[in-house]
């Protein structure tokens, strides 16, 4: 029986699961690679390739919990064991969303038979909201073949009273609220009032029934270990937490929208990239219109469910289950105490999507010549489902570049290589002064992921920026001149706007050494493995302004775990001070034996200067310790924290 329902299943759902691949896994860095995604790619990347193990994921989500369960962490760390590759994760999540509609395919055939299976497949195949998020890591996206899990094992355990799958729904659960917070309160009162449609329905299995669920509840605790090890770490159980967000205030035609979004399987990014797209022969608005006409499609879908499942009873069960899990999340969404957007609430979209397909399966059985217009409206759906998403990636080639975080992930990746292939060397990336949210800023976490299949570094401005001696490309991301400011407008070598953000780059020559205006007299090296080359003037002193410097160093150790920092004095003869600056150095992971690193200073210089000229003094020192770095002679004794450089010698007169 299993075999034939099997081979019977086999064309329709390799078809299926064919289409959905194709619309998930095509193109992988064409989508938008914004803050979320390269957050968790950052923190599985370091597990993969670095072996940093965590027990939390991206602390990213404000408006769930602060920090995720590490599952998500885990799951996209995958990938990453094979290949440093930023559109490996991305092809795993598109293989998930594969997954989900094979599964979806599955749950749809058991219940309402092959016909409803292979129009809800298709559907959703090719829904461009499923594909949309399907195409990049974000923590829901991951959630969705739990959430197809869930409602597979939820028939299988509790309608059919197969045990093995009483087990495999609290798991199935676990992996959804792991994935996504949001989907405990969505998923969980539906899984409870499954135990108790069965206790009431099946008396026999009554014992057996608990017994399975309370193992299933109690594995995928278990599950949750490292979430709480982790929350428990973070003080996030003592009321250490971030803030959740906005305040509710949903209007009805917000509600409206989102539940037309899902229901529908037409997001309004694609609806607003169709009607961007130059050339299109359909308009985007003509789309919009019968796409979401599927909305009250899903309603009347809902109401003849909840009919016939309320006249079936115990029967009726998936039925039931389908028009709660399609109506519950709004509820949650109504009653939220945070802001909800549309992809918290996916399985309106599962539910949804079974509704249609089996309400189109009843239609085309009521008589024989409806099986025609049935046929010829889903056609229709998916032939413009199909379209939304063509133009949605003609868009994106052509235009997608709007902000700084939402440029595709290939043009980054393009634009890395073409630096890379003009050097030897490396790529350094500048990347903005702003504040970090965490440990890094946005643009250093983007480029770390890109880059990791590269020889590259992102440095923070304005810290020290590290020259191979191999030849390299510095790349600044900054709107302000950064790199002319530091380098001259005539050593640019190539400019780029991409609207936001402005990239402009010089090629640094092989054994590039900058001009030396001062040099120590006696070797100056600190313990912390640096060994201080000597000071670049960009100006005479003058009384009351800053004094441009830079410092040149050298790394004589390689990556060194520690946040490094210079403090710079102007000082007399006698060790008087006239002006003193404190700025960030190059980030002790960044450090590479034999590189060059400079490092801009500007000291603001008090209102009178010594006639005797001034004198150099610099101290390195980490953070947060405050620990300083201790200047050391040659045979490696110490001599004080502070690095006196003698009387200075101009290059000039040497």
């Amino acid at each position: 029986m299993v075999a034939r329902r099997v081979r019977e299943a086999s064309p329709a759902l390799l078809a299926v699961l064919m289409v959905a691949a194709v619309a998930r896994l095509l193109w992988p860095a064409l989508y938008q690679f914004k803050m979320d995604e390269f957050w968790l790619m950052d923190r599985s990347l370091r597990l993969a390739r670095h072996g940093e193990w965590t027990w939390l994921s991206n602390k990213t989500n404000w408006s769930v919990l602060p920090i995720h369960s590490p599952l998500n962490t885990y799951i996209v760390a995958l990938p990453y064991l094979i290949t440093p590759d930023p559109r490996a994760p991305r092809v795993l999540v598109g293989l998930l969303g594969v997954a989900a509609t094979g599964v979806l395919y599955a749950f749809t055939r058991r219940a309402f038979g092959p016909r409803a299976a292979l129009i809800t497949g298709l559907l959703f195949a090719l829904s461009p909201f499923a594909v949309e998020w399907s195409r990049f890591v974000w923590n829901p996206n991951i959630a969705q073949p739990f959430i197809a899990l869930w409602m597979l094992t939820g028939l299988l355990g509790y309608s059919e009273g197969r045990r093995w799958a009483r087990i495999a729904h609290w798991l199935a659960l676990s992996g959804a609220v792991q994935a996504h917070l949001g989907l405990a309160s969505q998923l969980g009162p539906l899984s409870l009032l499954l135990v108790a449609l069965a206790w009431v329905h099946q008396p026999a299995e009554r014992r057996a029934l608990m017994q399975h669920t309370a193992l299933g509840a109690a594995l995928a605790a278990v599950t949750c270990i490292p979430w709480v090890i982790g929350l428990l770490e973070a003080g996030l159980f003592q009321g250490d937490s971030a803030p959740t967000g906005d305040e509710p205030g949903h209007t009805f035609q917000y509600v409206r929208i989102v539940f037309s979004s899902l229901a529908s399987g037409t997001d309004y990014w694609s609806i607003a990239r169709a009607g961007s797209s130059e050339g299109n022969w359909w308009p985007p608005l003509v789309t919009e219109k019968i796409l979401w006409a599927r909305t009250w499609f899903t309603l009347a879908g809902l109401g003849w469910l909840a009919v016939t499942g309320w006249r079936r009873r115990w029967v009726g069960v998936p039925r039931l289950l389908l028009v709660l899990l399609t109506l519950w999340p709004l509820v949650n969404f109504l009653v939220s105490p945070i802001f909800v957007v549309d992809f918290y609430l996916m399985p309106i979209m599962f539910g949804a999507a079974v509704v249609q397909g089996a309400f189109f399966a009843r239609l085309s059985e009521i008589q024989p010549w409806t099986r025609w217009p049935v046929a010829g409206a889903v056609l229709v759906l998916l032939a413009l489902q199909v379209w939304l998403l063509a133009a949605t990636w003609r868009w994106l080639q052509i235009d997608g570049v709007q902000e700084p975080f939402r440029a595709p992930m290939s043009l980054h990746m393009s634009l890395l290589d073409e630096w890379a292939q003009a050097t030897d060397g490396t790529v350094t990336l500048l990347t903005e002064t702003k504040e970090a949210k965490y440990d890094k800023t946005e643009q250093e976490w983007l480029w770390d992921v890109i880059g990791e299949s590269h020889d590259t570094r992102v440095v923070r401005m304005p810290q020290g920026i590290p020259i191979d001696p191999r030849g390299q490309i510095i790349v600044g991301t900054l709107r302000g001149p950064t790199i002319p400011a530091l380098f001259g407008e005539g050593n640019l070598a190539g400019e780029l706007s991409t609207r936001e953000p402005i990239f402009r780059w010089i090629e640094i020559p092989p054994g590039y050494q900058p001009a030396l205006d001062y040099v120590p007299e006696t070797i100056a090296r600190f313990d912390n493995g640096a060994r201080i080359l000597g000071i670049e003037v960009l100006g005479e002193p003058q009384p009351g302004q800053p004094w441009s410097l830079r410092v040149i160093w050298q790394p004589e150790v390689t990556d060194i775990d520690a946040q490094v920092q210079f403090s710079v004095r102007a000082v007399d003869a006698d060790g008087n001070t006239y002006g003193q600056a404190d700025m960030a150095s190059l980030s002790g992971w960044l450090w590479r034996a034999g590189d060059t690193v400079i490092n801009p200073v500007e000291i603001p210089l008090s209102e009178s200067l010594p006639d005797g000229g001034l004198r150099i003094q610099l101290l390195m020192y980490t953070l947060p310790d405050m620990r300083n770095a201790n200047a050391i002679d040659e045979a490696g004794g110490i001599q004080a924290p502070w690095l006196f450089l003698a009387e200075p010698r101009s290059r000039q007169g040497t």
